[in-house]
This record gives C-alpha cells, sequence and structure tokens, in this order.
C-alpha cells in the first residue's frame, strides 16, 4: 500500500470509531428516552434526584492541569522550533512535532476536567425563588373581589 491510502486508511478508521461511539451514545438515551415514556403510559412516574453541585477540587484540579499543560505545550512548541530551525531537526513545519502531544494531552484533559464540572453543575434557572404569599388582613380582601372603593373608606 501506498502512503496516501494507508493515512486516508487511518483517517476513516478514526472517523468511524467517533461515529460509533456517538451512535452508542444517541442510542443509549434513545433507550432511555422510551423506558420513560412507557412508563408515563402506565402512570409510573420516576423521580429524577436533584442534581448536586460537584466539589470545587474538581474545578480547581481541572485549571491546574489545563494551564500546566498549555505551558507545556508551549515550551515543546519552542523546543521543537529550536530542534527543526538547526538543520538537525526532522523538518516538521512550525516545530510542530509529535513531543507538542506531551503537552496537549495535559491540556486536553483538564478541558475535560473543566467540561465535566459545567456539565455537572445545576443550571442557573433553579436560584429563582418564588416570594412566598404574604399574610392577608382579612380587611384587604376587598381589593380580590374587586372592590377598590372599599380601600378609601378606611382612611
Amino acid at each position: 500500500m501506498n502512503t496516501a491510502m494507508t493515512l486516508i486508511l487511518a483517517c476513516v478508521g478514526i472517523f468511524g470509531l467517533f461515529v460509533v461511539l456517538l451512535g452508542f451514545i444517541l442510542l443509549m438515551r434513545f433507550i432511555n428516552y422510551r423506558e420513560k415514556v412507557k412508563l408515563a403510559e402506565k402512570g409510573v412516574f420516576v423521580q429524577e434526584e436533584p442534581k448536586t453541585k460537584p466539589k470545587k477540587r474538581l474545578l480547581i484540579a481541572g485549571w491546574i492541569i489545563t494551564l500546566a499543560g498549555f505551558i507545556a505545550t508551549i515550551a515543546f512548541w519552542l523546543f521543537g522550533i529550536s530542534v527543526t530551525g538547526s538543520g538537525y531537526g526532522y523538518g516538521f513545519p512550525f516545530g510542530l512535532g509529535p513531543w507538542v502531544l506531551l503537552g496537549l494531552f495535559p491540556f486536553l484533559l483538564g478541558l475535560i476536567l473543566l467540561l465535566i464540572y459545567v456539565a455537572r453543575s445545576p443550571s442557573g434557572n433553579d436560584t429563582f425563588q418564588t416570594p412566598e404569599r404574604s399574610s392577608v388582613n382579612k380587611d384587604d380582601t376587598s381589593l380580590v373581589n374587586g372592590d377598590i372603593s372599599a380601600n378609601f373608606d378606611k382612611e
């Protein structure tokens, strides 16, 4: 096989892996949805547990690993520029060789941790609280009944 065919097969294989993974995730969500619909038709409503806020350690670890990975990526990129520019490197464009992956892996891992923190956080809609009903005096019920003139007679 020539190199172009090998490259095409590698790209198709990687793309196919992601298609299969995404298809499996969608299939699991669809099965979960159909299960809830069937239970609702029978009158059984499953109460989902409320989301709890994830721990701050996940956020802190995500930021630390992301920043360390970013700094390592820049450092290895600069290393690649110095190696490829000196004449004894392999001639990778812009110094982006396989050594840059040593910094990209922790960078992407940190971003994944941050994404997990954001995905597990409860939505902002839960912060809205409805005001409690204030106690209404029996004298103030005239406004509810539509009699506005009754309030002016009290003074």
